[in-house]
């Protein structure tokens, strides 16, 4: 499981709580509007308020 977020402090707080273990549980400060995965393979992807105030930009919905 891989924990990602564009502020440090929330990573840093996720790493004090919760704690990692290589492979399994890890948290890393990404933005992903500017840091794309080099191998996006993910299972499931969950979203937390972040696409929510992003503009409109792609897709076919012009709202």
């Amino acid at each position: 499981m891989l924990g990602i977020d564009w502020a440090n402090t929330a990573i840093e707080r996720a790493k004090f709580e919760y704690g990692e273990i290589p492979g399994q549980l890890e948290f890393k400060t990404v933005d992903i509007c500017r840091e794309p995965f080099a191998s996006p393979q993910f299972e499931v992807l969950l979203d937390r308020g972040c696409f929510h105030v992003q503009e409109r930009k792609l897709g076919t919905n012009s709202e």
